[in-house]
């Protein structure tokens, strides 16, 4: 690992990067859930940013490669920490395939949001958890956003059989997967993770926190402050 690569694992583990400074006139450049980045030639949505922390959060669906950049080639952050599958890793019930996830650190000149291109804010909430028959919303990159219900929940991923995996991959791919209450709150369960036959698969919010931990204790780190406030019962 290079050394800005290895300071940002650091200031991840221990949560101690600076609060994000106040937007400029010029907007400039931004990260934000639901936006499109590439990772080379791969193409992924980012399904959470944590402004505070300057920390964004993707599936496995991207390769790992940095930088990261926007849809105009400029760099946006570099990936600090990531799981993606090999064969024969485990996941943490046991089952054969482990959840995947990057935390990407974001670059300084880029502005931190938390908010879904509609202007929503995407929540963190210790307590959420998806069962089966839940409502959940997925947002596209394409900014589509488009709802159905839980089917199948199992191996810290779910499935939602009325939202096809196929209409994803035609508006471009999927990032946070979220609930809507009655008031408008958006809180974040989920990340795209690709199909089941034919129905869209998302990985746990919950399951991928719980891997980032364990990813960063194996590592001698100290608890990710973002794992923590998603955890913390």
């Amino acid at each position: 690992m290079n050394p800005v690569s290895r300071c940002l694992t650091t200031t991840l583990a221990l949560g101690c990067l600076a609060a994000p400074t106040q937007a400029a006139a010029d907007p400039g450049p931004r990260i934000y859930p639901g936006m499109t980045v590439w990772q080379g030639a791969t193409r992924c949505v980012v399904g959470f940013v944590e402004p505070s922390l300057r920390i964004a959060m993707t599936s496995g669906g991207c390769d790992g490669e940095s930088p990261v950049t926007d849809s105009r080639g400029g760099t946006v952050g570099s990936v600090v920490v990531a799981r993606h599958n090999i064969t024969g890793t485990a996941a943490l019930d046991g089952s054969s395939r482990a959840v995947e996830y990057e935390a990407i650190g974001v670059d300084p000149a880029v502005a931190a949001a938390d908010t879904l291109p509609d202007g929503r804010r995407l929540r963190l909430d210790p307590a959420s958890r998806v069962e089966a028959g839940a409502a959940v919303c997925v947002l596209q990159s394409s900014a589509v956003q488009r709802c159905g219900h839980v089917t199948a929940v199992g191996g810290g991923r779910f499935t939602m059989a009325d939202l096809r995996a196929e209409q994803a991959a035609a508006d471009g791919g999927c990032g946070p997967v979220y609930t809507l209450a009655d008031d408008g709150r958006a809180t974040i369960v989920g990340l795209c993770d690709g199909a089941d036959g034919a129905a869209l698969r998302a990985e746990s919010w919950r399951a991928v926190m719980q891997q980032l931990f364990v990813d960063t204790r194996d590592a001698g780190a100290p608890q990710p402050l973002l794992v923590g406030r998603v955890t913390a019962r």
